[in-house]
């Protein structure tokens, strides 16, 4: 949202995007788009706390797999580093889980992916910084 966080059009739009989700199950919805929603959501001040964000949080909690992941389908990174901006208890479940499995994925030169590697590394060591521990 780049500085526009309050801008009424941007709100708008979150708004409808909000609405939207409690149309149609989320079961039913692409994940990707709704990774997508999560990080935007995430990041806007007034939508980090919104009832849509932690729908989704409690919808990729039960998406979450044994392998602390959340399957193939929803990109690992991008999630766990959204959630990683939220302080709700669904979400620092996940994400504690999901460092472990960051700590399985990481490569000996320190960086995470096998494609994308700066972006994914990025994102896992910015999920990391947001939750303090390093």
């Amino acid at each position: 949202i780049f500085g526009r966080a309050s801008d009424p059009i941007v709100l708008d739009q979150y708004d409808q995007i909000a609405a939207d989700l409690n149309t149609t199950a989320l079961d039913r919805r692409d994940p990707g788009w709704l990774n997508n929603i999560l990080r935007a959501f995430a990041v806007h001040p007034d939508y980090a706390t919104h009832t849509a964000t932690d729908s989704l949080v409690d919808w990729l909690a039960h998406h979450q797999t044994p392998r602390d992941d959340w399957g193939p389908e929803i990109p690992f990174y991008q999630v766990l580093n959204a959630l990683a901006h939220l302080e709700t208890d669904v979400a620092n479940r996940q994400c504690e889980r999901a460092f472990d499995c960051l700590v399985q994925r990481q490569a000996s030169d320190g960086g995470w992916g096998k494609t994308d590697r700066q972006w994914k590394t990025f994102l896992a060591v910015h999920a990391l910084r947001n939750k303090a521990l390093i």
